[in-house]
C-alpha cells in the first residue's frame, strides 16, 4: 500500500475510533440515565410484559451499598466520555478507560447473570447498558493498542450528542409518567363486564356493603404486587368498614421470573378451602425467590396446611381450585389485563374506574374517597 493511502487510512481511522466510542458511552448513558429516573421519581421503566426491570430494580443485588448500580452507570458513562476527550493529551487515560470499561463490563455482566438464574427476570435496558459497556472495553482495548496519535471528538460534536442525549431520556421519562396515570383496562372493556362479576367476594377482606371496594388482579411472584399489598392491607385496616380489598388471580407463568405462578394461585386457592387464603398470601409474599416444589409442600406444611391431596389438587386441571384461578384468569383476559397489579376501584355503586399501583393511591387519596370517610368517621389514611 502506498505511503499516502496508509495515512490517509491512518487519519481516519484515528479520528472515526474516538468517535464511535462516544456514541456507545452516549448510548448506555441513555439506558443509566432511564433506570436512574425510574429509581428516582419511582417510576416504572417500560420493560414490555415481564415486567423484569421492576423485579431486578427492586431485588438488593440491583444496589452497591444502598445505592442503584444505574447512578454508578451514569457516572461511568460521563466518566468514560471525559477519557475520551483526552486520549490525546495523556496516555495514562487510555489505560484508564480500559480498566473503568473492563470493571464495568465484570459489574454488569454478573448482575445480569444473578438475573437470569435467580430472580428469573430479564431487564432490557440493564442488558443494553451491559451490550454498551462491553462493546466500549473492546474499543478501550483497540485504542490502548493503537500505534497512531489520536484525535479528539470536537466538543461540537459532543455537546450535540449530549444534547440528544438528554432529550431522549427526558422524552422516556415523559413517556413512563403517562404510561403511569392511563387507565390499565380500556373503558369499553370495564364497561363490557357486570359489576358483580367483578365483585367476587371469595377472597376478599372488609364487609361487602363497604362503599369502597378495591378489586385487585395479581400475579404471586410479581414484585410490584408485593410491594402494594402491604400497604394496601394497612389501608383496608384503618377503614375496616368502608373499604373492601377483593383478590382476583392473573398468573403470568408465561413469562421468565413467574413460572410457578398458577401453582402458587392454585395453593392459595387450598388454603383458602381452610380459610387461611390470606395467611398464605402473606407468608408467601415473605419469599425472595420463587419456589421449587418441594419448596411450596414445605410452605404448606408449615401453614398446617399439607394433606395428601395437595399434590393432585395442583396438577389436575379440574380440580376446584384450579377452575377458581382459571375463571380468574379468563375475566382478566376479557378485560385485557396483562400487567400486574391491575386494579378495578368501585366507589359508592358508580361505575368502576381501572388503576394501576401508582394511580390508585390518587384515586384513594381523592376528596371523594376521603369525604366518605368523614362522613363515617373512619380515620384517614392511605397506601403510599
Amino acid at each position: 500500500m502506498p505511503a499516502t493511502d496508509e495515512n490517509e487510512l491512518a487519519k481516519q481511522y484515528c479520528v472515526s475510533l474516538p468517535i464511535a466510542a462516544s456514541l456507545v458511552a452516549f448510548g448506555g448513558l441513555f439506558a443509566a440515565g432511564v433506570l436512574s429516573a425510574g429509581h428516582i421519581l419511582k417510576l416504572p421503566v417500560p420493560c414490555g410484559s415481564s415486567s423484569g426491570c421492576v423485579a431486578v430494580a427492586s431485588d438488593p443485588s440491583s444496589r452497591i451499598a444502598g445505592i442503584p448500580i444505574a447512578f454508578f452507570g451514569v457516572v461511568a458513562y460521563i466518566a468514560i466520555l471525559f477519557l475520551l476527550a483526552y486520549l490525546d493529551k495523556a496516555r495514562w487515560a487510555r489505560f484508564a478507560l480500559v480498566a473503568l470499561t473492563g470493571l464495568g463490563t465484570i459489574l454488569s455482566a454478573r448482575l445480569l447473570f444473578y438475573a437470569h438464574f435467580v430472580i428469573h427476570a430479564t431487564c432490557y435496558w440493564c442488558v443494553a447498558s451491559a451490550v454498551a459497556m462491553a462493546v466500549l472495553f473492546v474499543l478501550s482495548i483497540w485504542l490502548w493498542g493503537t500505534k497512531y496519535p489520536l484525535r479528539p471528538v470536537s466538543a461540537f460534536f459532543l455537546w450535540r450528542v449530549a444534547g440528544i442525549t438528554l432529550f431522549a431520556i427526558g422524552a422516556a421519562i415523559w413517556l413512563m409518567e403517562r404510561s403511569a396515570t392511563a387507565p390499565p383496562i380500556a373503558p369499553e372493556k370495564l364497561s363490557a363486564v357486570a359489576v358483580e362479576e367483578l365483585l367476587d367476594s371469595a377472597n376478599s377482606r372488609g364487609p361487602a356493603n363497604a362503599p369502597v371496594k378495591v378489586v385487585m388482579f395479581s400475579d404471586l411472584w410479581c414484585s410490584v404486587c408485593r410491594a402494594v399489598h402491604g400497604p394496601l392491607m394497612d389501608y383496608q385496616s384503618a377503614h375496616p368498614n368502608d373499604v373492601q380489598v377483593i383478590f382476583r388471580h392473573r398468573p403470568l407463568y408465561g413469562i421468565p421470573g413467574h413460572e410457578t405462578s398458577e401453582t402458587a394461585a392454585i395453593l392459595s386457592e387450598i388454603a383458602a378451602e381452610q380459610g387461611r387464603f390470606w395467611r398464605f398470601i402473606d407468608r408467601l409474599y415473605r419469599e425472595p425467590h420463587q419456589l421449587d416444589q418441594n419448596g411450596y409442600l414445605g410452605l404448606m406444611r408449615e401453614l398446617g396446611l399439607a394433606t395428601p391431596q395437595v399434590q393432585s389438587l395442583v396438577t389436575d386441571p379440574h380440580s376446584a381450585p384450579a377452575l377458581r384461578v382459571q375463571r380468574d384468569r379468563a375475566l382478566a383476559d376479557r378485560l385485557g389485563v396483562h400487567l400486574t397489579p391491575t386494579f378495578v376501584v368501585v366507589i359508592d355503586h358508580k361505575a368502576p374506574v381501572s388503576a394501576n399501583h401508582r394511580s390508585l393511591a390518587t384515586i384513594l387519596n381523592s376528596p371523594e374517597v376521603q369525604a366518605i370517610f368523614d362522613h363515617t368517621g373512619q380515620p384517614t389514611g392511605s397506601p403510599r
